[in-house]
């Protein structure tokens, strides 16, 4: 697809029934921890590290569990800004507080907070100004009211321009309707003291299902997939929230820990982008398989936000593949 950038905005125009539909009921890439493209083997450990690894990190140093643990951390190679160009509509945000500055972090620090907001601010004024996001900030370490407040006053004061606000909407919200005004962005956070506190604020416990498969077995993975899939094709309408398919496989303790225990790791994945190589053209399968289960029986495809892994392995197919579900069969 060559109009990744503004895909959302260009399929209404090719397909107007598109700018009808819920934003529960439209096919949106995503990320599974946006925020770590910035991870290496000098990132300090984050305050959510394994605990496995904080304990071997005493017997070995950190500066060696650094090196070994950034590729398990790691899980996306573009940075924001790139991800945004290249069709992602839905951030995976986690945050912590350290020495002062709200991070993003995955086992280890990443990049700060404050970095990421320039980066959406960059697509929504210069490049995707009709397209619509979907910010999670879902999970938070080191985090007291004090920060909580913090984070809030940077969110609203980079993007309250095209915010749209959770009180005054529901995951029934079409693109037309949102068109209509500037509002662009939606921002779930999972903190409910904030969420009381500030009324613009999605509950992402409210409005957000994201069922974690843990598993590193594709086969696994998939079924697991298939068995939601099947649960939120048939709620009834009135019951529909955002839903997240998370399509990435997760890594064991062993996995992790294998490189910097002396154990033989020969055949075996040595990082998440090994992991993720391994799944997304099995899942571009899985979805086009939703695709034509959709079509034959005139119903709702089933699929609405997909997140995975380095998203921009197999040259982005897989960021196709989510994208091409909102077309019917016969055009393609």
């Amino acid at each position: 697809m060559d109009d990744k950038p503004v895909w959302m905005s260009q399929l209404a125009k090719e397909y107007p029934e598109v700018g009808q539909k819920s934003l529960a009921e439209i096919a949106m890439p995503g990320t599974h921890d946006s925020g770590t493209y910035a991870i290496d083997g000098k990132s300090p450990l984050g305050p959510d590290c394994d605990k496995l690894v904080k304990s071997v990190s005493a017997l070995f140093g950190k500066s060696v569990i650094q090196t070994h643990y950034a590729p398990w951390a790691k899980c996306q190679g573009y940075d924001i800004l790139t991800q945004l160009l290249n069709g992602v509509r839905y951030l995976d945000l986690r945050v912590c507080y350290v020495d002062n500055e709200l991070w993003l972090t995955h086992g280890q620090l990443s990049v700060l907070v404050s970095d990421v907001l320039e980066q959406i601010v960059q697509f929504v004024r210069d490049i995707g100004v009709d397209e619509i996001l979907l910010l999670d900030f879902n999970h938070f370490y080191e985090m007291d009211r004090e920060s909580h407040q913090v984070l809030c006053s940077m969110i609203m004061s980079a993007l309250s321009k095209w915010i749209c606000p959770g009180l005054e909407h529901s995951c029934h919200v079409t693109l037309a309707e949102l068109w209509k005004t500037q509002q662009r962005i939606l921002v779930f956070y999972s903190n409910p003291v904030e969420v009381a506190a500030h009324p613009w604020l999605w509950s992402h416990f409210t409005h957000v299902t994201t069922p974690w498969h843990n598993t590193p077995d594709n086969d696994v993975l998939l079924q697991r997939m298939s068995e939601q899939w099947q649960q939120w094709r048939d709620a009834a309408e009135f019951e529909r929230r955002f839903t997240i398919t998370q399509s990435q496989r997760t890594p064991t303790s062993s996995m992790i820990t294998a490189g910097f225990m002396n154990h033989s790791s020969a055949g075996r994945p040595k990082s998440i982008t090994d992991l993720a190589h391994g799944t997304h053209l099995l899942v571009c399968d899985w979805l086009e398989a939703r695709r034509h289960f959709a079509e034959a029986e005139n119903k709702w495809t089933g699929v609405n936000i997909v997140i995975a892994d380095f998203i921009e392995l197999h040259d982005g197919e897989l960021v196709d593949a989510i994208i091409r579900i909102n077309t019917p069969i016969a055009s393609t």
